[in-house]
């Protein structure tokens, strides 16, 4: 705790001495990547943050500076799926799905891609779509996430029957 308080002081002393203002955003990133996690995942924890209190437009900025980051690394599918959230959030149905198909052509094991796109589709009333996207988000799911599986059947149950 006492190191996380001294990098923000220095982080605040550092943007006044240079006459910057000081970007909240920036400071948190700064400290996640000094507690080894990489920059992308700290413009994810900052842009969760904004959607938490209302400000779809700025995590959605945030989430796109993270997806930009992890272009062709580990963990891609993830940023893109929270990206797609973020498009959802501000109306942006097409970009969204855009992001979900990438994100399940990067990883078509990541039962959550395929979920997501199939709430946006019935969301956009694409019904058959939809249908085939949470079928195989509950087909992964059962294989790897029980959890996950459990949570598809909660909301969609007709997914197990096939219907």
């Amino acid at each position: 705790m006492k190191s996380y308080i001294s990098v923000l002081l220095l982080c605040l002393l550092t943007g006044l001495v240079r006459g910057f203002q000081f970007d909240l955003i920036q400071m948190k990133v700064y400290l996640v990547t000094k507690c080894g996690y990489s920059a992308a995942f700290g413009y994810s924890i900052c842009g969760d943050e904004m959607y938490a209190a209302g400000n779809y437009r700025r995590a959605l900025n945030c989430y796109d500076k993270a997806v930009k980051l992890k272009v062709g690394q580990k963990a891609y599918e993830y940023y893109l799926v929270g990206r797609g959230n973020m498009y959802q959030a501000v109306g942006q149905y097409h970009e969204a799905e855009q992001d979900y198909i990438a994100s399940i052509k990067v990883n078509p094991n990541y039962w959550i891609s395929s979920f997501c796109l199939g709430e946006l589709r019935k969301r956009l009333g694409k019904q058959d779509l939809a249908a085939e996207d949470l079928k195989r988000s509950y087909k992964i799911a059962l294989l790897r996430d029980p959890k996950g599986s459990a949570y598809i059947l909660s909301k969609y149950p007709e997914v197990r029957k096939g219907k």
